[in-house]
């Protein structure tokens, strides 16, 4: 099945199997999912509007902010897929895998 995506820059997708329009959590998760399935190496790209690759949004506890001992909460590295065992997705794990990141790109039409 063919499909164009439009974003507000000239982007376009003609050398790419699987576009990801948005670059929130799930989009992390997506990416990881293509890698383990072999079909991320230079056939994927994620198009978002953010200016940062996709990262988890953690609860944040009272307990967690507030601590009775008074030492100043220290917040994890906010990579997707740490929580639940794997790689620290970073900026380089995209590009080492061959998925290309396209930031403060808005998608604007998906055809």
């Amino acid at each position: 099945r063919s499909f164009s995506v439009r974003a507000s820059s000239d982007f376009a997708n003609d050398n790419r199997e699987y576009v990801i329009v948005g670059g929130g959590n799930a989009a992390g998760y997506a990416a990881r999912t293509f890698v383990e399935n072999g079909l991320a190496d230079g056939k994927l790209c994620i198009v978002c509007k953010e200016p940062y690759a996709p990262y988890e949004r953690p609860a944040l506890t009272k307990g967690y902010l507030f601590p009775l001992d008074k030492k100043p909460a220290r917040l994890p590295g906010f990579h997707t897929c740490v929580g639940s065992g794997g790689e620290r997705q970073t900026p380089e794990w995209y590009k080492e895998k061959g998925i290309e990141m396209i930031y403060k790109d808005p998608v604007t039409d998906v055809n």
